[in-house]
C-alpha cells in the first residue's frame, strides 16, 4: 500500500453484526471493533465453559 494512503481502522472495517444469541459471537465482534480487551474476552470465555474458554481462546 502506498504510504501517502491512510488505511481504515478496523471499526469502519467490521461488518454488521446482526443481533446473535451466541455470546462468543458477539464478544469477539467487540474485541475486533476494539470495544473491549482480549482479557475481557477470555474472563468472558472462562465463565461461559469449555465451548466459551474455546473460542475465547481462539480470537485472542
Amino acid at each position: 500500500m502506498p504510504k501517502n494512503r491512510v488505511q481504515p481502522s478496523t471499526k469502519t472495517r467490521c461488518l454488521p453484526l446482526k443481533m446473535t444469541p451466541d455470546w462468543c459471537e458477539r464478544q469477539v465482534y467487540e474485541l475486533f471493533a476494539g470495544n473491549c480487551k482480549p482479557d475481557d474476552v477470555l474472563a468472558g470465555g472462562k465463565k461461559e465453559g469449555k465451548r466459551g474458554s474455546f473460542y475465547s481462546h481462539l480470537y485472542c
